[in-house]
């Protein structure tokens, strides 16, 4: 456990997050409440999980590393997701659904060059998808419903199919 947390706080997660061979360097369970951002600078793995994890909806970013999202009754993401920096290799910014379902309906999703969203063969409804030099991949199974997408220098590779204009 890092701490406590309060209404408006910002994790800013740099050195923290550092691969140590094996497993995820952070776990976010649970409650996360009150938070204002949640940002990723580190090349680690985290992971939100858990059956409870709800309230959040402050914008996560991952500039740099893995985040893993795999909460199994309510979406990981409640508020915006950006993915990457547009600082680095291209998918040196990966995240990646283990379950159907954890962006959140209407959350809006920013996928930037260096970064990578992965449903893994999963089904999610977000909102409006930007991507700028990134790329996004539904792969199998997958299906990704959108607001607008917007795409500049990136792709949308799809497997069975992505649908924008959500209404």
């Amino acid at each position: 456990s890092i701490g406590t947390t309060n209404d408006g706080d910002e994790i800013d997660i740099e050195s923290l997050i550092s691969d140590a061979g094996g497993g995820y360097s952070l776990d976010i369970y649970g409650n996360g409440n009150g938070l204002g951002i949640i940002r990723y600078d580190g090349n680690g793995t985290g992971l939100y999980s858990g059956t409870t994890y709800t309230g959040y909806t402050g914008t996560t970013t991952l500039h740099d590393g893995q985040l893993y999202l795999n909460v199994t009754t309510l979406p990981a993401i409640l508020g915006p997701l950006v993915v990457g920096d547009n600082v680095g290799t291209p998918a040196t910014a990966y995240v990646q659904e283990q379950q159907n379902g954890q962006v959140a309906d209407g959350s809006s999703v920013t996928v930037k060059s260096d970064g990578r969203f992965d449903l893994n063969g999963f089904t999610d409804t977000i909102g409006n998808l930007t991507v700028n030099g990134g790329d996004v991949f539904t792969q199998d199974a997958g299906h990704l419903t959108t607001g607008t997408i917007t795409l500049t220098n990136g792709a949308v590779m799809p497997g069975p199919g992505v649908t924008s204009g959500m209404g």
